[in-house]
Order: structure tokens, then sequence, then C-alpha cells
């Protein structure tokens, strides 16, 4: 039996408001930190492929250029009237570099950057070959040369 104490008293099963307002903003730190810690995981993995795609472009276009000027040869009578003068391997003309690439029927080419993009012409022509894609653009582009002409010794 049940003493007459006991009688009188209900026995609560339940969360009082402040417990539950503690159990509910304890949770919200924990999903706000862990969103936070998404997020900026997400922003890292952006940034690190991005970096990756400038790299991988950077490095096929770097590779393309030492190609095909790797195979230049020097302007002779005999050639077109690519260079101003006879006995050049290279030219800068204005921001761009101009070449006789000997692999390629000795064609007449050249590098030069339109609209933010580096790329390619080929004999005198007006279509052109993109080296780097539109979503990487380049903002500036010189070209610097050693062995230009027989004279140099290099």
């Amino acid at each position: 039996m049940k003493s007459q104490a006991n009688k009188g008293k209900k026995i609560a099963k339940g969360l009082t408001l402040v417990e539950m307002l503690v159990a509910i903003s304890i949770f919200s730190i924990v999903i706000g930190a862990v969103s936070g810690l998404f997020i900026s995981s997400l922003r890292s993995q952006r940034n690190t492929l991005l970096s990756q795609q400038l790299l991988d472009q950077t490095s096929f276009t770097l590779e393309y250029m030492s190609r095909a000027l790797r195979m230049a040869t020097k302007q002779t009578p005999s050639l077109s009237s690519c260079l101003s003068q006879n006995g050049l391997n290279y030219e800068i003309v204005g921001s761009a570099l101009r070449f006789i690439n000997h692999l390629e029927e000795d064609d007449c080419q050249e590098f030069f950057l339109e609209a933010g993009q580096l790329k390619q012409r080929k004999n005198n022509r007006t279509e052109t070959l993109e080296l780097t894609s539109a979503k990487l653009e380049i903002t500036s582009l010189r070209f610097y040369l050693q062995g230009e002409s027989q004279g140099d010794n290099l």
C-alpha cells in the first residue's frame, strides 16, 4: 500500500522549458559548428581544384610552347619572310613571339595574347588556336629571348 504522503504527489515525467531551451541551444551550437566546418572544407576544396586547373593549363601551355619553340629554325633567304631579317631564330613583334617551325613545313607561327587568352597563329592566317581556356584570364605576357640570332653563341 501506498502511504498517505505519496498519494497527493504527482511524479513529473517530462522536461521543463528551461531544460528544453538548453538542449536546443546546445544542439544549435553543435550543428552550427559542423556546418561551418563543412562549408569551410567545401571552399578549401574549390580553391584546391581551381589551383589544380591553373597548374594544369599552365603546364600544358608551357609544354606546348616549348615543344614548338625547340623546332624553330633560322630564317634563310630560301624560307618565307616570317621574321624581319635572315639568321634569326625568333622575334618579338609587339607582345607576340614569332618563329619558323621546322617540323610543320616551315610554317611561320606566333604566340600572342588576345582578350586575356594565350593564342597561336600559323602562317599569318586569321584563325587562331586558343592555348588557354576562357576561364583563365592572362593579364600580362612578356617574352625574354636568348639564342635568337646566330651571333649570340647561345
